[in-house]
């Protein structure tokens, strides 16, 4: 049996999103993690602006950081979440996002949302931190 899930990295996003486009009407581009210094804000936005017709969902709390800056009205950003809720948050998104800066930190973080969006099936858009294993799935 083949693996469904993929994960694309970014900055090719457009050709992950065109290979696993799913059947939602509105298909959502998710994050759902802390919204640390390490998290590329400058990225997202310049996405949500490239791809207006796709939702971008911003879900946790802020580290470190008087507010977010949601540049584009296809944006959305819910705030911290219970993880009682999360896995209902997380089925309606049709990509999951790891948008982490390439930092001395993130080239030696394992990324748990790695795991947890495998767990989901979803497919996964990602920035180029060597822990997250694109390249050794089918």
């Amino acid at each position: 049996m083949s693996c469904p899930l993929s994960i694309s990295i970014l900055p090719d996003f457009e050709t992950g999103l065109q290979s696993n486009y799913g059947a939602k009407e509105k298909p959502i581009i998710g994050y759902i993690g802390t919204i640390a210094p390490w998290v590329d804000m400058r990225l997202i936005n310049t996405m949500a602006r490239s791809l207006p017709n796709y939702e971008f969902v911003i879900i946790g709390p802020l580290l470190k950081q008087p507010g977010l800056a949601l540049l584009n009205k296809n944006m959305y950003y819910l705030g911290h979440r219970h993880y009682s809720v999360l896995p209902q948050y997380l089925s309606n998104f049709s990509y999951c996002l790891i948008p982490f800066k390439m930092t001395e930190m993130t080239k030696g973080v394992n990324p748990i949302k790695l795991w947890e969006y495998l767990a989901s099936g979803i497919p996964i858009l990602s920035t180029p931190i060597p822990e997250v294993p694109w390249n050794t799935l089918p």
